[in-house]
C-alpha cells in the first residue's frame, strides 16, 4: 500500500511540475512574441496608443497579470489587472503624463476612459522587473518583488531586453505573473481530498500555495514575505518545519517521495520536487497528502479487515485459488496499473472488486489515471497545435518532417515536398484593421489552405503569418507546382470580414527532397530561401528552390556582415559631384555620393549595398555618418578657400532617416559639429520617399527647412506622385532624373515632359537640377530651357575629396564650363 500511495502522489506531482511548467512558460513566450513583433515592425514601441491597446487585448486573451514596456530613457506603457475583473493601460511619458505614472480606466475594448491613479514622477528603470532584466541582459525572470502603489500585490516578470539594429539598447519587454494568481492556479489542480502543493524560493520563502491564504503579512508600514514554517495552513506549515528540521536548511533539500509523520502521529506521503527553466527560476515544488486520502476506507474498516485474514488463513488451502482471484491478483494489478501510469500509459483501468476496501482503492485510482489521462491530453494537444487556427504548430510539424527526412534517407526513391508559404501585406491589415481582424483574416487562410491540399499533405502555422505544408509521397515537382497553384488562387479571391473586403495574395517558396540537404533543418531553410525569393520576383507567386538562390542568400549574408564590419572599420569614403550654375557656368555646390572600398573585392558599386543597407537598417548609421563627412569636408573647404564660401552641399536622406522621430535634432548637432551654416546644406529625398509617407515627410520637411535647411526631390519622374502634392510640400529644389535627360534628345514624349516640367517649377519658385548630362548638345537644349543646375559626367565623375582639391578647387577662379 505504501509503494501504490507513493507512486500515485508522484503522478500528483509530476501532474502539477508539468501544468505549472506550461503555465509558467505563458509570459515568456508572450514575451518573445514581443520580441519579435517588434524586430519586425510589426509592433512600434514609439506608439503609445496602439502599443497599450496591443498589451491590453494580450493580458485580456492571456494567463498573465500585466504587459508592459519601459523603455531605457524612463518612458513606460502597460496594460493589466488592478483587481480579477478591471484592467488599466498604464503610462509614463515626457509629453503626455509629465514622467507621472497615469493608470487608466478601459472600456471592453480597451479604449483609454480616465485616469484612476496617479504615482509621481514613477520610474519603472528603479523596480527589480527592469533592472533584474538588464543585468541579466537576456530573457530571464526577475526576481519576486512588491508593487509601489501601496497595494502589497506581490509579483515575478518575466522580461526580454531590447535593442534596435544598430545594437543600442531600447529597454524591456515584461509581462507578469502575480503570486496570488499563482497560488489560484496551484488551487484548480486536483490534489485529494485534503492535501497540499506548494512552491517555495531555495530561502524558504513561499511563492505560491493551494490553500486559501495571503504571502504577505503587514509589519507596520511595511509588508513582509511569509515563510514556509509560517503558514497559516497546519500541513504546510508542519510540512514545511519537518523538511526544514531533517535537511537543516530549504537551499539543501533533496528529491524525494517517501512517507513522513509530522502530525498527531499520522503519516503524509511528500514529495519534493526542484522546479527550474532556462530563464534562471530555481523552486522547490512540495506536494503533501495525507495517507488517510488513501487510506480511510481501508482503515475504518480494520477490524473487518483482521477478522478476514483470520478467516482466510483458517481456510487457507480450500480457499486458496478464490483469494487469489480476488484478493491478491486486483492489488497486483493496481500496482501494475500504477507503474504504467507512472511511465506515461495513461489508458489504465482497475476492475472493480467484490472487497469492499480494493473496490474503493480501485475506484479513487481509476478516478485519478482518467483525471490525469485528461489533463495530458489537453497538454499534448496544445503542445503540438497552434491555438488560432488549430493547425499543426511548428514543433509538431517539425517531427514530421524529420520522420519524412528519415524515410527518404533510407530510400531515395521515396520524394517529398515542403511549401514555405508567407502572406503578402499582412502587416498593412493588422496596421490598418487591427490585430482581431488579422487573427481573422489568419483562421480564414488556413481553412483555404486546408482545403487546397490532397490527402498526402499536412499544413502547419509556423509562426506569425506564415504556413508551412509538408507534401508526403509525391510523384515530382509539378505535384508540389499545382497544389501551390491552386492555393494561390484560393487565397486571391476576396475575405468578408467584419464588414470588410480584404484582399491579399501568398509568396510560396517551393523545395523538393534531394542529396544535398544533410537534415530537416536544411529543407526549411531552402523553402524559406524560396519564398523569399518569389516574395522579390514581385509577390503573389511561387518559387522553386535551386542551388542558385542558397548561393545568392549566402552570398548576400556575407555582404551584409562585410557591411557591418565596414561601419566598424571606417571603410567608406564620401565622392563629391560637382553641380554647376548654368547662369555663371561655374561650379555652385557638390553631392556627396558614398563610395565603399571592401579589402577583397575592391570597389562595390553602391546599388549592390545601399539598398542592402536599407533593408537592414544600417543606412540610418552610415547615412548620419555620410551627413557628418561631407558637412565637415565642406566647412574645412569653405575655410581653406574663400570662393567655396558659396557653395552647399547635397546630401542623399534615405526614407528609415526621415522617419527617424530625432531627425531634426540629429541634423542641427551634425551642423553644429562641423560648424557648417544651414543654408549651405541641401537634403535629397526621393520622389517616391515623400509619396509614400506624405504626412510625416510634410511636417519632418517643413521643420527642416525652418532651420534654413534646403530640401530637394531627386529622382523626379520616376514615381507616380501627384504634382498637388509636391507642391504642397517645403521644396526648395527639383532634381529631374537622368533617364529624360538621356532620351531628350531623342524622344519626343521626354523632350515635352522636361521643358514643361522646368517651366511649370520655375513657376511655382523652385529650381531643377539636371542629372546625368553627358552631352554638349544635352547641355545647349537645357540651358535653352532656363535649366539652372546641371550635374553629370560631362562636367566631372564623382571625386574623392582630395581630387576634387586638385582638379578644381585650387584653382577655381580659372574653372568655366
Amino acid at each position: 500500500m505504501n509503494d501504490l500511495a507513493s507512486q500515485l502522489v508522484n503522478e500528483i506531482s509530476d501532474r502539477i511540475t508539468q501544468q505549472t511548467n506550461c503555465y509558467l512558460k505563458t509570459p515568456q513566450d508572450i514575451t518573445s512574441l514581443n520580441s519579435s513583433a517588434v524586430k519586425s515592425n510589426i509592433l512600434n514601441l514609439n506608439n503609445f496608443q496602439a502599443t497599450g491597446h496591443y498589451f491590453w487585448q494580450q493580458v485580456q486573451n492571456s494567463d498573465v497579470d500585466y504587459v508592459a514596456f519601459g523603455a531605457a530613457n524612463g518612458k513606460y506603457i502597460g496594460a493589466g489587472y488592478v483587481d480579477q475583473q478591471n484592467l488599466v493601460i498604464d503610462e509614463v511619458s515626457s509629453t503626455r503624463t509629465g514622467g507621472d505614472l497615469h493608470s487608466y480606466q478601459t472600456d471592453q475594448q480597451g479604449n483609454r476612459l480616465r485616469i484612476v491613479q496617479t504615482l509621481k514622477k514613477w520610474d519603472h528603470r528603479l523596480e527589480a522587473g527592469y533592472s533584474d532584466i538588464v543585468q541579466a541582459n537576456k530573457p530571464a525572470w526577475s526576481q519576486i518583488y512588491q508593487w509601489e502603489d501601496g497595494s502589497g500585490i506581490l509579483s515575478i516578470s518575466a522580461g526580454h531586453p531590447i535593442y534596435n539594429a544598430t545594437g543600442r539598447f531600447l529597454g524591456v519587454l515584461s509581462a507578469d505573473i502575480r503570486l496570488t494568481t499563482l497560488s489560484t492556479f496551484l488551487r484548480t489542480l486536483k490534489i485529494g481530498q485534503n492535501g497540499r502543493a506548494f512552491i517555495l524560493e531555495r530561502n524558504g520563502f513561499l511563492v505560491a500555495s493551494s490553500s486559501n491564504e495571503p504571502l504577505a503579512t503587514k509589519q507596520g508600514e511595511a509588508t513582509e514575505r511569509l515563510l514556509a514554517t509560517q503558514s497559516r495552513d497546519p500541513l504546510i506549515q508542519n510540512t514545511a518545519k519537518y523538511l526544514l528540521h531533517q535537511f537543516g536548511d530549504f537551499a539543501k533539500l533533496q528529491p524525494s517521495s517517501q512517507p513522513n509523520v509530522n502530525r498527531f502521529g499520522q503519516r503524509e506521503f511528500v514529495r519534493i520536487t526542484p522546479f527550474t527553466d532556462k530563464f534562471g527560476l530555481d523552486w522547490w515544488i512540495v506536494v503533501v497528502v495525507p495517507e488517510t486520502d488513501f487510506m480511510a476506507q481501508i482503515y475504518s474498516s480494520t477490524y473487518t479487515t483482521v477478522l478476514l485474514c483470520i478467516l482466510a488463513l483458517m481456510v487457507a488451502i480450500a480457499m486458496g485459488l478464490t483469494t487469489s482471484h480476488y484478493l491478491i491478483r486486483p492489488i497486483l494489478k493496481m500496482v501494475g496499473a500504477a507503474g504504467a501510469l507512472s511511465e506515461g500509459q495513461w489508458e489504465q483501468r482497475i476492475p472493480d472488486s467484490k472487497l469492499q476496501e480494493i473496490g474503493l482503492l480501485a475506484k479513487a485510482f481509476n478516478s485519478m489515471a482518467k483525471q490525469l489521462q485528461d489533463s495530458f491530453s489537453k497538454l499534448h494537444y496544445s503542445a503540438y497545435h497552434d491555438a488560432l487556427t488549430n493547425l499543426m504548430n511548428r514543433a509538431a510539424f517539425i517531427k514530421h518532417l524529420e520522420e519524412a527526412f528519415s524515410k527518404y534517407q533510407h530510400n531515395n526513391q521515396y520524394l517529398f515536398g515542403v511549401l514555405f508559404l508567407d502572406l503578402d501585406s499582412f502587416k498593412v491589415v493588422n496596421d490598418s484593421l487591427g490585430h482581431i481582424i488579422g487573427d481573422e483574416l489568419l483562421m480564414a487562410a488556413s481553412h483555404r489552405i486546408q482545403n487546397c491540399l490532397p490527402a498526402n499533405a499536412l499544413a502547419a502555422r509556423f509562426g506569425g503569418d506564415e504556413f508551412i505544408i509538408l507534401l508526403s509521397g509525391i510523384v515530382g515537382l509539378d505535384e508540389a507546382r499545382n497544389v501551390a497553384e491552386q492555393i494561390s488562387e484560393a487565397l486571391s479571391q476576396p475575405f468578408n470580414l467584419r464588414g470588410y473586403e480584404i484582399f491579399t495574395s501568398a509568396s510560396i517558396g517551393i523545395v523538393l527532397s534531394t542529396a544535398q540537404q544533410t537534415t530537416s533543418e536544411d529543407l526549411l531553410r531552402d523553402a524559406d530561401i524560396a519564398m523569399y525569393h518569389a516574395k522579390s520576383q514581385g509577390k503573389a507567386c511561387y518559387g522553386v528552390f535551386d542551388v542558385l538562390m542558397h548561393n545568392r542568400s549566402k552570398e548576400r549574408l556575407q555582404l551584409e556582415m562585410d557591411l557591418r564590419h565596414a561601419l566598424k572599420k571606417e571603410q567608406f569614403e564620401v565622392y563629391y559631384q560637382p553641380i554647376i550654375s548654368s547662369n555663371s557656368r561655374t561650379i555652385a555646390g557638390f553631392e556627396a555620393l558614398v563610395r565603399w572600398q571592401h579589402p577583397t573585392k575592391g570597389m562595390v558599386p553602391p546599388n549592390q549595398f545601399i539598398p542592402l543597407a536599407e533593408e537592414t537598417g544600417l543606412i540610418v548609421q552610415l547615412g548620419q555618418w555620410v551627413l557628418s563627412e561631407s558637412c565637415r569636408q565642406l566647412s574645412l573647404w569653405q575655410r581653406q578657400y574663400p570662393e567655396c564660401c558659396s557653395f552647399f552641399i547635397s546630401v542623399n536622406l534615405s526614407v528609415r532617416q526621415l522617419l527617424q522621430p530625432d531627425l531634426l535634432e540629429q541634423v542641427m548637432q551634425i551642423l553644429q559639429d562641423t560648424g557648417l551654416a544651414p543654408g549651405s546644406l541641401k537634403l535629397e529625398v526621393t520622389e517616391s520617399t515623400i509619396i509614400n509617407n506624405v504626412e510625416v515627410a510634410g511636417s519632418k520637411l517643413e521643420s527642416l527647412q525652418k532651420e534654413g535647411i534646403q530640401i530637394s526631390v531627386d529622382d523626379f519622374g520616376t514615381g507616380y506622385s501627384s504634382l498637388s502634392q509636391l507642391h504642397h510640400l517645403p521644396i526648395s529644389v527639383l532634381k529631374i532624373d537622368r533617364s529624360f535627360v538621356r532620351q531628350m534628345m531623342h524622344d519626343e514624349g521626354c523632350f515635352e515632359i522636361t521643358k514643361t516640367v522646368i517651366h511649370l517649377y520655375h513657376g511655382l519658385g523652385i529650381a531643377v537640377v539636371a542629372e546625368g548630362v553627358e552631352t554638349q548638345e544635352q547641355f545647349e537644349q537645357l540651358q535653352q530651357f532656363n535649366c539652372e543646375f546641371h550635374q553629370g559626367y560631362l562636367f566631372s565623375p564623382a571625386l574623392p575629396a582630395t581630387e576634387v582639391e586638385k582638379r578644381f578647387l585650387s584653382q577655381l577662379t580659372k574653372l568655366r564650363y
